[in-house]
């Protein structure tokens, strides 16, 4: 069964469909990653904008609070010859050391601090730091070893202590012996003027301005949040903390499900002339949920946009087939009415030039098939005068040969006969004294009317078997060749009897006559003939073979050749085999010449054809 192609419509809308499909789809990508650009764009400039001022302004508090600190530096370096004047009196035992009164001796306002190399604070006048471990503030025991392995005068910030809220500001200067650190902190109520410089506030304000950002925060660099000394931070958090104040760098963590983007900002304040570290952690946490919902808006607008010219698209391609086709349905019914029969059909008028051209060719073809037309009526009318010329000449030499086969079978035959009887009756009247001679020429004459009789009898059954219109059916095969059988009762003929049933007709008991024959004529006198049968499922092969001198591999292709002749004794008309021949090819079987025994021509022929089973209705 074959396929059928698609309407012209169809393919015409599908093509013009895609391009439209393809040209909307690269559109409209292309617009939506450029509108998804600008808007992911100003979301991160926005971010970038917002991160960058508040950092900046945290630089330029943090410049200013320096020049602020640096105010109070002179005070202190001026106190630390006396503080290491009592050091060296105490012969290097800072117990041997009155911290109190060298306190009061410097104006009572500075504290005095001995830091050992184990960085804990041995001795003091600030009772509130006495064994305090300095090593647990991140990297601050690298500063105090390297200071107090150094020489001269180590200016410090002012610091704010967590848990009081008083402002100091301190320096260090270490032994001679370097075994110990000397510290002085200077608590001055002048550093009250720091409050009015809040890192919160400018947070809150940068806040404000921002409205994707939900919250900002700002920690220390031990993890501590400024502004809210009370606040705990938990160990996620506190575990972010430290990996960016660990890297000094910057850290992103993005929440799906609260839809929010936190990132951590490092402000690296390091200042190597000061001994601590005011580097800050700024905490942004923006909600995404603005920026989401609009990339949504985006692709659901452009998803309608495409749908809808989709949709257009599948109008125009409809409206714009039907317009190319139209002309071509037209074309199509007048080839139609031509193809009919209707030469004279016009083909009408399309308002395409390249269909006008096609119309035109067409035009062209059909007064060409016209003139073909003409032509072949011209010759048929000829061919038909002519085939009922030759029709007449072959009916009348069929009757011609009908006239003469019956003359020859009828008029000659009975002339034969009566031949054959004066020849019997001659060869009986001869006196038994008469010469041999006579005897033998009467026996020859007799001999060559019998075969000429012989001969008009296979003519007369090549007749009938060509005229014959009567059908095949399934018969026994048995009675066929028994009955064959019957025509030769003094010769040595095996068979073994069957019920077989088999596709042929009346005629098909000559075929076992004239194999018969062939055999007990070409075999020679002692000749002992066998007919053996052979069944599969849908044939039945029959051989007949004798055990005569056979026949030669060069002769086997021609046996059954009209008048071809056998090898050995005797002599034939060559009739039989292809009379056998003829009925085998009738009853839809194939017939060929064999050896009795296979590859030994010499030890007798066999003659083998096989006969359907069944006759099958055509």
């Amino acid at each position: 069964m074959t396929s059928r192609s698609p309407p012209i419509t169809i393919i015409i809308s599908m093509l013009i469909l895609v391009g439209v499909v393809l040209s909307i789809g690269i559109l409209s990508g292309f617009t939506y990653n450029e509108a998804r650009s600008v808007l992911v764009t100003h979301d991160l400039e926005t971010r970038n904008y917002a991160e960058a001022g508040l950092i900046g302004s945290y630089t330029l508090m943090d410049r200013d609070l320096t020049l602020f600190d640096d105010f109070f530096s002179d005070s202190l370096k001026n106190s630390f010859p006396t503080f290491l004047d009592a050091y060296n009196r105490s012969g290097g035992d800072p117990r041997n050391i009155d911290l109190n009164a060298l306190k009061e001796q410097l104006g009572g306002d500075i504290d005095l601090y001995v830091i050992d190399d184990h960085d804990m604070v041995i001795a003091t006048t600030y009772t509130h730091d006495l064994g305090m471990n300095l090593s647990e503030f991140t990297g601050f025991s690298e500063t105090l070893a390297k200071m107090r392995n150094g020489s001269g005068y180590y200016a410090d910030r002012v610091t704010r202590e967590q848990d009081t809220g008083i402002f100091r500001k301190y320096a260090y200067y270490p032994t001679p012996d370097h075994r110990y650190l000397l510290e002085l902190g200077l608590n001055d109520a002048g550093f009250m003027a720091r409050r009015n410089v809040s890192f919160v506030k400018t947070a809150q304000q940068v806040q404000a301005d921002n409205p994707s950002l939900v919250l900002v925060r700002t920690f220390n660099i031990y993890g501590e949040q400024i502004g809210d000394r009370t606040a705990k931070v938990d160990p996620g958090l506190n575990e972010l903390l430290n990996q960016v104040i660990a890297n000094r760098s910057t850290l992103e963590v993005r929440d799906t499900t609260n839809a929010t983007l936190t990132r951590f900002r490092f402000v690296d304040l390091k200042n190597p002339v000061y001994a601590s570290d005011p580097s800050l952690v700024i905490e942004f946490v923006y909600t995404t949920r603005p920026l989401d919902e609009a990339l949504f808006r985006l692709t659901l607008e452009h998803l309608l946009i495409g749908l809808l010219a989709l949709v257009l698209g599948a109008l125009f391609a409809s409206g714009v087939s039907v317009l190319v086709v139209r002309p071509i349905r037209q074309i199509i019914g007048d080839v139609e009415a031509i193809a009919n029969g209707n030469l004279n059909h016009p083909i009408g008028k399309v308002w395409m030039v390249e269909f006008d051209a096609l119309r035109q060719s067409i035009h062209l073809m059909v007064d060409r098939l016209k003139e073909q037309v003409n032509q072949i009526t011209q010759q048929n009318e000829v061919l038909e005068a002519r085939v009922e010329m030759r029709t007449r000449q072959l009916v009348q030499s069929n009757e011609e040969v009908h006239l003469y086969l019956d003359i020859m079978t009828h008029d000659i035959n009975n002339t034969l006969t009566v031949a054959l009887a004066s020849a019997e009756m001659l060869n009986d009247i001869l006196p038994p004294g008469h010469p041999t001679e006579h005897k033998i020429k009467v026996n020859r004459i007799t001999t060559a009317i019998q075969k000429s009789v012989g001969i008009i009898a296979r003519v007369s059954m090549i007749s009938r078997v060509h005229d014959s219109d009567i059908p095949l059916g399934e018969i026994s095969l048995d009675h066929e060749v028994l009955d064959a059988i019957g025509h030769y009762p003094d010769a040595s003929i095996e068979y073994a009897e069957t019920s077989l049933q088999v596709c042929a007709d009346q005629f098909l008991s000559e075929v076992f006559v004239n194999l018969l024959g062939n055999s007990l004529k070409f075999g020679g006198p002692d000749v002992r003939v066998r007919v053996a049968v052979e069944v599969d499922e849908e044939d039945v092969t029959i051989s007949v073979e004798d055990s005569g001198p056979g026949i030669s591999d060069l002769v086997k292709p021609k046996v059954f050749g009209r008048f071809a002749r056998g090898e050995g004794h005797g002599t034939g008309s060559g009739l039989g085999l292809f009379i056998a021949a003829s009925l085998v090819a009738r009853y839809g079987g194939q017939i060929w010449a064999d050896d009795r025994v296979a590859g030994s021509p010499e030890l007798g022929a066999a003659i083998r054809f096989t006969l359907p089973r069944h006759c099958f209705e055509e």
